[in-house]
């Protein structure tokens, strides 16, 4: 504001304190989307998980979509987050537990950990293999995790958020009706019936509503996950999830447990797989 000089004689801002400042965190969180709490249920992430290795063979960039959709799926980041991971975005904490390195580009907070199991670990040094192979000649701190097959000889270039989202409804649709238990009306009454599941609803941007879901379905306490999800407001995580005990199916999610140093306090958090 002083630098745009809304602050002298006459301007808008004339008579602002010299001591004044607007911080990031004064700022509300607006809502991530229009989406927010439109988790996918069980079963539809059953067959989704069952069929990843197709997307491999569907998609024009090859494993790089399918590494990302399974990073989306384990991690609940955004889209963007996922495509800009740089090669080297794996770490381990003090107790020798995998953490994810990203960036919170929307919250302008950079190099955020998030602890993930030793199976999305897994992929992410798979993938850390086949571009290493791929691009033997480009320093590995100049590398990117999805490198796009688009002009992009030495691997600096990642895929687009956009092009993974067109890859992922097209992979979607391909797919066989996905059945869910769906409560309808009949003769005035309320009775269950499996019936195909809206594969619109299958987004993306879904993947980090279903991972909150799955972590609060699991018990994890709504402070622990509302760092999960790297929220500065618990209301903002709150509006991500339905507190009900078990989930649709009634099924408890699988929980493995990894540890983090937030801030300087060691905190425990339990990773629903």
């Amino acid at each position: 504001m002083r630098s745009l000089g809304l602050t002298r004689p006459g301007r808008p801002l004339h008579g602002l304190p010299e001591d004044f400042a607007l911080l990031a965190e004064d700022i509300p969180d607006e809502p991530e989307d229009t989406e927010a709490g439109k988790d996918l249920p069980q079963e539809v992430m059953r067959l989704l998980c069952e069929h990843l290795p197709h997307l491999a063979n569907q998609s024009r960039n090859g494993p790089e979509h399918q590494v990302a959709t399974e990073l989306l799926i384990d991690t609940g980041r955004r889209p963007q987050e996922i495509c800009r991971l740089p090669l080297d975005c794996l770490v381990k904490d003090s107790d020798g537990n995998h953490e994810l390195i990203y960036n919170n580009d929307k919250a302008n907070r950079k190099g955020r950990r998030l602890p993930i199991s030793k199976a999305t670990a897994g992929v992410v040094i798979r993938q850390q293999e086949r571009v290493r192979a791929a691009f033997p000649h480009t320093p590995p701190a100049e590398l990117v995790l999805l490198p796009t097959i688009l002009a992009n000889p030495h691997g600096r270039k990642p895929i687009g958020s956009g092009w993974l989202s067109q890859c992922h409804r097209e992979w979607v649709h391909s797919l066989p009706d996905i059945l869910v238990p769906t409560q309808v009306e009949l003769d005035g009454q309320l009775v269950t019936r499996n019936l195909p599941f809206d594969k619109s609803k299958i987004f993306p941007y879904a993947y980090q509503h279903t991972y909150c879901q799955r972590h609060a379905d699991a018990g994890v306490q709504p402070d622990v996950l509302r760092d999960l999800m790297d929220h500065r407001r618990l209301d903002t995580t709150q509006a991500y999830y339905n507190p009900r005990e078990l989930h649709q199916t009634g099924e408890k999610p699988q929980v493995a447990r990894s540890r983090r140093e937030s801030e300087g306090v060691q905190r425990h958090y339990e990773l629903a797989t």
